[in-house]
């Protein structure tokens, strides 16, 4: 399998599950950061924002992996996707301190996504046709 398909197919999968975690209960997935979700549209806003955008994201990176089509706009959108999670995060912890452990373990997600898809989009990569 190369090396595209695979990073496609986790983002997918990782994004889908936690997608769902928030389309189906937000007040767990807020509670593991501890945050209590206290009002219909603080749920509603964690749904739509957290739930169907990940689910929609989680395809995008699905069809990247089973269309040739795809690959490079699934790429451009996770190289997107994780970079601006990384980055607030980043400005977050300077902002605002250090967060959780959890939190931490996501950086280092995000920024591991961020560099795969941008290697994958390089022209190096794309020359020894890698992706």
């Amino acid at each position: 399998m190369k090396l595209k398909s695979v990073v496609l197919f986790s983002a997918s999968l990782g994004i889908g599950v936690i997608g769902l975690g928030y389309l189906l209960s937000p007040q767990f997935m807020y509670g593991l950061y501890g945050i209590d979700l206290e009002t219909v549209n603080e749920a509603n806003m964690v749904r739509s924002a957290y739930g169907g955008l990940f689910i929609g994201f989680a395809i995008l990176f699905l069809l990247g992996t089973l269309r040739d089509q795809f690959a490079k706009p699934a790429l451009i959108a996770l190289l997107t996707f994780m970079a601006s999670f990384a980055s607030g995060r980043i400005v977050s912890i300077f902002v605002d301190g250090m967060p959780s452990l959890l939190i931490l373990s996501l950086i280092v997600l995000e920024i591991t996504y961020s560099a795969l898809a941008a290697y994958l989009l390089s022209a190096k990569c794309e020359s020894n046709n890698s992706a």
